[in-house]
């Protein structure tokens, strides 16, 4: 099935129209999908907000480009690990162009081929697979991302934020505390746990005696 853009941008549909054509486009891509898309998704996903807001024609709901795009866009972003309340929060920033990045081409068999191997990769993970590259361009281009990217710049971050790691609080008073990697507590030595109270002893005997903390 070729997907041809021209033609889907003048497509409508009711719900069981809109689940069968996101099935078909998502299998003429080769992508499986454990959880394909059915009348009850449909409910479920414009309950949340996902797929924008449907007309009625009678007592029947009609859907249109739109909302084909805003489902394909959540079928293609749960199965790259984000959950749907973050892809809530980005789906109605995206713009009709951005929205369309997520439709599959049939000529891309190679990327498809590699995203099979990629989910079959993560399938024996417990961490979701990375966000996918695309994903991450689209969402770049919100106001609100475009807002921290310049704050981080004026700062002298880089454009992804600040280095981040696991640390442990360890309270050793009310007034002492100290950070310890979490990485590296099941490491420690008895020996190096001395020599690390040594220097904390002198650290702190040196300090105490500037003249900036004399009363």
């Amino acid at each position: 099935m070729k997907n041809d853009t021209e033609d889907l941008r003048s497509w409508t549909g009711n719900i069981d129209e809109l689940a069968r054509k996101v099935a078909a486009l998502l299998g003429a891509s080769g992508a499986e999908d454990a959880d394909p898309p059915s009348v009850r998704l449909v409910r479920d996903y414009l309950q949340r907000g996902l797929l924008g807001q449907a007309a009625r024609s009678g007592k029947e709901l009609s859907f249109g480009y739109e909302n084909l795009l805003r489902f394909v866009a959540t079928r293609v972003l749960l199965r790259d690990g984000w959950n749907l309340g973050k892809i809530s929060e980005h789906l109605d920033q995206f713009s009709m162009e951005e929205l369309e990045a997520f439709l599959p081409k049939t000529e891309n068999r190679a990327l498809a081929a590699l995203g099979r191997i990629r989910r079959m990769s993560f399938a024996s993970m417990d961490a979701p697979p990375p966000a996918a590259t695309f994903m991450r361009r689209a969402v770049a281009l919100t106001p609100l991302q475009n807002e921290m990217k310049t704050a981080l710049q004026r700062l002298g971050l880089p454009e992804d934020g600040p280095a981040t790691e696991a640390v442990i609080l360890m309270a050793i008073t009310p007034w002492f505390q100290a950070l310890v990697q979490s990485d590296r507590i099941s490491r420690i030595t008895p020996e190096e746990a001395d020599e690390i109270g040594r220097a904390v002893t002198a650290s702190l005997i040196k300090l105490s005696r500037r003249k900036e903390f004399r009363k």
